[in-house]
């Protein structure tokens, strides 16, 4: 999947001042220039729409587009996200607000998605989720520390369940100086982050994750490019299926490491087709590697 072949198109009209919807509306067409938040808003929705945030007036707020308030409802189709300052993130729900993304460009950021999926109301699910991520480009991320941190997607906590299917999802930062909007990462020099998925949690204050279903993605770079072991510091996730997935060729520790109530299998290198495990062998870059070799 190519960054063009996603996210809005066309002529946007944009709106200045950190937007807030109406409940039961649809907005079609339009850049949101300065974030957008859910605020608890129901049955909103969102068609071919861009969000830009990290810029005045809300800079330093730490989201793009967020959804911290009860029992929102988010439905977004053919839209982009891009987040300009490395000390925010781009899409951030942290309450019992669903969301679902299918075909969004979500670019920038310290951390392109975090969301901690908390409801559990069918009447408030999007296919029994309380998120779905479906044929998204996610990556692109600004995280210019010596230790870079960045995640593309990360939960630590909410039992609501997630779906991420279908994507394109890469932890790779862009050089300091350089814009998401135009700019993207080589992965073959570009320094890497954190992960490109990982549903782990903080031992001081942890919080249960429920099932995270990892479907079919091209996903790559990270320490682990997908992480879902706890490992001792706090709760493991209540499972999950971790199936079809092609993993690129850079990552420090391994392509995989899972939970004890994980389901394994069919998750293979792109380059080969040969299957990974977990805890493969470390990669080295521009080396093609295999849990055979």
């Amino acid at each position: 999947m190519q960054r063009s072949l996603v996210g809005a198109q066309g002529k946007l009209t944009t709106v200045t001042g950190e937007f807030i919807p109406a409940n039961g509306t649809t907005y079609t067409n339009m850049h949101f220039s300065q974030g957008f938040r859910l605020n608890g808003r129901t049955g909103v929705v969102l068609i071919n729409c861009k969000i830009t945030g990290g810029v005045p007036p809300i800079g330093n707020a730490g989201y793009t587009v967020k959804g911290n308030a009860p029992n929102g409802t988010l439905d977004m189709l053919r839209c982009t996200v891009i987040t300009l300052a490395n000390n925010t993130k781009g899409v951030v729900f942290n309450d019992t607000s669903t969301i679902r993304m299918v075909q969004c460009l979500i670019l920038g950021g310290a951390d392109a998605i975090s969301i901690n999926a908390f409801n559990t109301d069918p009447a408030r699910l999007f296919e029994g989720y309380s998120a779905v991520i479906r044929e998204c480009y996610v990556g692109d991320l600004m995280d210019p520390d010596a230790d870079p941190h960045s995640d593309a997607f990360q939960t630590d906590g909410g039992t609501g369940g997630i779906l991420l299917e279908r994507n394109r999802i890469e932890a790779f930062n862009i050089p300091p100086g350089t814009d998401p909007t135009t700019d993207s990462a080589n992965p073959a020099t570009a320094e890497g982050g954190n992960a490109a998925i990982i549903c782990t949690n903080d031992s001081s204050d942890p919080e249960q994750i429920g099932v995270v279903d990892i479907l079919n993605n091209y996903v790559d770079g990270g320490n682990y490019t997908i992480n879902t072991d706890a490992g001792g510091d706090g709760l493991d996730p209540f499972g999950g299926d971790i199936h079809g997935n092609r993993f690129g060729l850079r990552c420090n520790f391994g392509p995989l490491i899972g939970g004890p109530n994980d389901d394994l299998s069919g998750n293979q290198w792109a380059w080969s087709g040969i299957a990974t495990l977990q805890n493969a062998h470390p990669v080295v870059v521009n080396t093609p590697v295999c849990d055979v070799c």
